[in-house]
């Protein structure tokens, strides 16, 4: 794969933590003001259908359950939830892998407690490539010369997997003209003309392909990497390290919360809504949400891969060294 991360891009992710870095204070081994003894954390989340095992495991008890206080705080993306973590302000918070490796490589020290959501090993699935039915476009080779929406390049794990899934059908990705478009506006920019193609994630996947305008070429993710993991709940190794019942309760209720809701996916479905504001209708079209805590380390070593071959990381990572034990378990 090309380099897709020049000096610049990693400068600005290493200043944008290394502003809220230092001087980290523990804000989440007290038990909270009611006197009921659970031991408070703050975590940060994106609200989002597949973070609805974390809502889940609040709503059901299952933190209370393992003992715990947990504190939500919603941020846009997982580079704001790490930086918040980086100062302190938040204990645990999710990110994408390549967010949290690539900030490790900057000099950051990110370890992942839980892994809660993988891609499906074959499509649909939440990633999709769509285009226009009437575009012309039929192929991967037939957007040589075109634009193509992403949310974001760089380290950005939806572009990394668009790259490698256009690099292996033979396209010359020179010739790919990307444009950083929010997920929500990539609907009407598509719509309008102003691009080819976009790369979307659910809900906006499945709302776009419900109408015949709209085709999908690929499921990004899956061709990538089938499995891929796709979220992970992160915290600093020093606060980790210094904090094991908290990790082994939040990965405990985590992995509660993803049994229950993957063996009850009509109440899943009404619990993402409930969590979400979607239209229950939408859910029932959309592909299940791969919520998955079992972790192939075979698949994350392939992931770390793609990312060393994309210039992303300067050399492979152990799996566990990014991992705990109980997130490998």
């Amino acid at each position: 794969m090309k380099k897709l991360l020049t000096g610049s891009v990693a400068l600005v992710l290493a200043v944008a933590l290394a502003g809220c870095g230092a001087n980290i204070e523990d804000t989440g081994n007290e038990p909270d003001d009611a006197g009921s003894g659970l031991t408070h954390i703050a975590v940060g989340d994106i609200k989002i259908a597949s973070q609805t095992d974390a809502y889940a495991a609040q709503k059901l008890g299952f933190f209370e359950d393992h003992g715990l206080d947990v504190e939500f705080t919603y941020a846009a993306n997982g580079q704001d939830i790490l930086t918040a973590i980086s100062s302190g302000s938040l204990n645990l918070g999710l990110a994408i892998p390549g967010t949290a490796m690539t900030a490790n490589a900057s000099g950051f020290d990110f370890v992942g407690v839980v892994q809660d959501q993988i891609a499906h090993e074959e499509g649909p699935d939440s990633g999709g490539l769509i285009v226009r039915t009437d575009s012309g476009i039929s192929s991967l080779a037939d957007l040589e010369g075109r634009s193509l929406a992403v949310n974001a390049t760089g380290a950005n794990q939806v572009y990394v997997s668009i790259v490698k899934t256009l690099e292996d059908a033979g396209v010359d990705v020179s010739k790919v003209q990307f444009q950083e478009i929010p997920f929500p506006q990539m609907p009407s920019v598509l719509e309008q003309g102003q691009v080819d193609a976009v790369a979307v994630v659910d809900p906006f996947t499945t709302m776009m392909l419900s109408d015949s305008a709209y085709t999908d070429l690929a499921w990004y993710y899956v061709e990538a990497l089938p499995g891929m993991p796709l979220s992970t709940y992160w915290g600093t190794r020093e606060w980790v390290e210094s904090h094991p019942d908290e990790v082994s309760a939040f990965n405990a209720a985590m992995t509660e919360a993803v049994e229950y809701l993957r063996a009850n996916p009509d109440e899943a479905r009404d619990l993402i809504a409930e969590f979400t504001g979607l239209d229950r209708a939408l859910l029932d079209n959309m592909p299940d949400i791969q919520w998955s805590t079992e972790v192939s380390v075979e698949t994350w070593e392939k992931l770390i891969d793609i990312y060393v071959q994309a210039g992303l990381l300067p050399e492979a990572v152990e799996v566990t060294d990014l991992l705990t034990a109980a997130a490998l378990d």
